[in-house]
């Protein structure tokens, strides 16, 4: 990653199902609450990032309902 961070053991599970060209939201459950509040406190350096690909294909929300998800990806 960008920055400095290690959370430790933490869990990943791919979100609906699998369709072509369509990547899966990635929900990640973090240890702590801690660390998931830095996570998202600190997302915003990766619109900063070196790496076009990640600047421009990773984006960290908070868990959010798939109407939400909706949303959030239309106003990108």
């Amino acid at each position: 990653m960008e920055f400095k961070f290690n959370p430790g053991d933490f869990k990943c599970f791919r979100l609906g199902r699998h369709y072509p060209d369509y990547i899966r939201p990635l929900l990640v459950t973090l240890p702590s609450k801690d660390d998931a509040g830095w996570l998202l406190a600190n997302s915003g350096q990766l619109r900063r990032s070196t790496d076009p690909w990640t600047r421009d294909k990773i984006f960290i929300s908070r868990n959010l309902s798939r109407t939400e998800r909706r949303l959030a990806y239309e106003q990108r």
